[in-house]
């Protein structure tokens, strides 16, 4: 069984901006242009894979009832179970650059439906999951938050 999370957000990025957004500091190979609109980027970083899709109906709906906001960006990301703490480093890392990097709505789900971070309106709700066990990661992720303002 794999661990899995999914970050849904209201940003307007294609999928392949969502993953260049997220990996700018990873080196990622260069890829031939390719017609017409991609509605899915794959991409795997240190511990991590990370799949970028659109949402479509009735996914999308679900979010907004459930979390009040219209998704326009869906990444699912698996970690790597045999270096976990690496993954949920390197997970944090991503999670980061995503609200350092826009304004828009967002929340995080552990195997989709459990709500790790929430991001509504501007305000920031970080919920109980294995992520936070670490009061480091915690005191971490609140710190760069605080830098951005």
């Amino acid at each position: 069984m794999s661990i899995n999370y999914v970050l849904y957000m209201a940003e307007s990025w294609s999928p392949r901006e969502a993953l260049r957004e997220v990996t700018h500091r990873v080196q990622l190979p260069e890829e031939a242009p390719r017609s017409g609109k991609q509605v899915e980027e794959t991409t795997a970083i240190p511990h991590l894979w990370v799949v970028a899709t659109q949402p479509k109906p009735p996914v999308d709906d679900y979010v907004r009832e459930d979390h009040g906001f219209l998704p326009k960006l869906r990444l699912h990301i698996r970690l790597d179970k045999s270096n976990l703490h690496e993954a949920e480093d390197h997970l944090l890392d991503l999670v980061s650059q995503i609200l350092l990097r826009s304004t828009s709505d967002v929340v995080l789900l552990r195997e989709e439906d459990s709500v790790v971070l929430l991001r509504r309106e501007g305000r920031l709700e970080i919920h109980a999951d294995a992520l936070w066990s670490s009061p480091e990661r915690r005191a971490r992720l609140e710190k760069l938050l605080r830098e951005r303002v």
